[in-house]
């Protein structure tokens, strides 16, 4: 098997921990959401909560994709 086949079947085995990964960075992005709604902008706080936030978006995009993936794979089960 070669090394990138079984770096996809070692993650796509992990998938109940993608739910769980996904549904803490939905929770940090609206934590984010909450700061960015509150804060001052030009803060060194509120830049941090667009970082927070940025980064919150991009894992759940990467988790939802690998999780799609996973499951729309032939020998998915």
């Amino acid at each position: 098997m070669a090394y990138r086949e079984e770096l996809l079947s070692y993650v796509c085995d992990a998938t109940q921990y993608l739910k769980a990964i996904t549904t803490l960075m939905i929770f940090f992005g609206i934590l984010s959401v909450l700061s960015l709604l509150l804060g001052e902008p030009g803060t060194a706080p509120y830049i941090l909560s667009i970082i927070n936030f940025t980064i919150a978006v991009l894992s759940v995009g990467a988790a939802l994709a690998i999780f799609w993936y996973c499951r729309s794979r032939p020998e998915a089960y």
